[in-house]
């Protein structure tokens, strides 16, 4: 039968396991892994590791990385975060609401990025689209962490700076159009998106004297957002509220045309500080066991009742 209209349905689904598990927050954990909690403004985050799997970094910097996004990150809504590492050398991660996955291989940059994402409340219109990629890159490439906060690589802020680095890398989004996703290429928000961003927080740095940042941005985002879709219009207005009209009418050609914008000024963030090594405290010796087994029908009348676990999968068709 093909539905020429959308039909929505409810589709109910049963998880059937013998033995322990742990069910977390709409994920069934599975096997042996160690838990690594922090508190962040009175919200948990926690981080799952297998037992026995090589991660590219320590438990202990991954879960710093994640708390210190979420205390850099404000206007988020108020919840626990669970983060889970997967066994595989990809450098790629997904989130969801309160969820996230990252690969055993990943640097700390995907840990950023995909917390950046749990931090994020606001949904966007189609002119908006490429603002929840280009933020989490541009947090996740961008910035380090230091004494428990997040700060921008002083390597990474003098090569987008240098007078002699070219600017824009790459000419291969040159015809994207970020308010118009028809015309990106492949991982145009990611990219071209994160770079608007690195010269928009440079631009509200030099109109303010330092005083709004790209973390005003995400505040006021985050807080105006809520839970609908935000518009270009309404996120225009949220820059001219910190960096004046001026601000506003610098970006509208880098979003609604495919120019990009001039290479910023270094000045605008101020001298080049030396970071030192931050530190977070962690709690990593908390070891959790969980036997794994398939249900598979028995007439044994002695065979043990699996452990069930109901949820519900909302569709269209």
């Amino acid at each position: 039968m093909v539905y020429k209209e959308p039909v929505n349905f409810d589709l109910d689904t049963t998880v059937e396991v013998t033995g322990e598990g742990r069910y977390v927050a709409g994920t069934v954990v599975l096997g042996s892994y160690t838990t690594y909690t922090e508190t962040s403004y009175g919200q948990e985050i926690t981080l799952f590791v297998p037992d026995g799997v090589d991660m590219a970094v320590s438990p202990e910097d991954a879960v710093t990385a994640l708390v210190a996004t979420e205390r850099t990150i404000q206007g988020d809504p108020h919840r626990d975060t669970y983060v889970f590492v997967q066994e595989g050398q990809i450098a790629a991660g997904g989130a969801g609401s309160t969820t996230a996955r990252v690969f055993a291989g990943s640097d700390l940059e995907i840990y950023i990025h995909e917390q950046a994402h749990l931090d994020e409340v606001a949904y966007y219109d189609r002119k908006m689209g490429w603002f929840t990629e280009a933020s989490a890159t541009y947090y996740g490439s961008d910035f380090y962490v230091v004494d428990g906060e997040l700060r921008l690589k002083p390597a990474k802020l003098l090569e987008r700076t240098d007078p002699e680095t070219k600017w824009p890398r790459g000419d291969h989004h040159n015809d994207s159009v970020l308010a118009e996703p028809s015309t990106w290429d492949s991982k145009t928000d990611y990219q071209k998106g994160s770079r608007l961003l690195f010269a928009l927080d440079a631009k509200l740095r030099a109109a303010t004297d330092g005083d709004a940042t790209i973390h005003d941005l995400m505040r006021r985002v985050n807080e105006e957002g809520g839970y609908r879709a935000l518009n270009y219009t309404e996120f225009r207005g949220i820059v001219v509220d910190l960096g004046g009209e001026g601000t506003g009418s610098w970006l509208d050609p880098y979003v609604l045309t495919s120019q990009n914008p001039p290479q910023p000024n270094a000045s605008a963030f101020g001298p080049t500080p030396t970071f030192a090594n931050g530190t977070t405290n962690t709690s990593g010796d908390s070891r959790e066991t969980f036997e794994f087994g398939i249900d598979i029908p028995s007439e044994d009348p002695q065979a043990p009742s699996p452990r069930r676990w109901r949820s519900t999968l909302m569709g269209r068709l």
